[in-house]
């Protein structure tokens, strides 16, 4: 059985990956999105004007990285996607 990756990412990575959650649904749409609003805001996970942040893009792409090795949540079961996307919810609220 796989079990869910257990790491704590950059504000960054955890702002890519609750876009990404939110984009796919795994958490509630309005609740996510307004917490991922205030998130990067409050983070400035994606600074503005700049090009990007590349592990936003990492996390928005439903990738994690754990000691330089990158996982993809996207190919995960169902219920590990979800369970991952409570957890970047709750932390990202956690840090509000």
């Amino acid at each position: 059985m796989t079990r869910p990756i257990r790491s704590r990412p950059s504000t960054a990575e955890n702002a890519g990956l609750l876009n990404y959650c939110v984009q796919n649904e795994y958490v509630d749409y309005d609740d996510g999105f307004r917490v991922l609003q205030e998130y990067v805001k409050k983070t400035n996970a994606v600074p503005e004007g700049a090009d990007g942040n590349m592990f936003y893009a990492i996390g928005t792409a439903g990738q994690l990285r754990v000691n330089n090795k990158t996982y993809s949540i996207a190919t995960a079961t169902l219920p590990i996607r979800q369970s991952t996307c409570k957890v970047v919810l709750a932390r990202a609220k956690a840090s509000l």
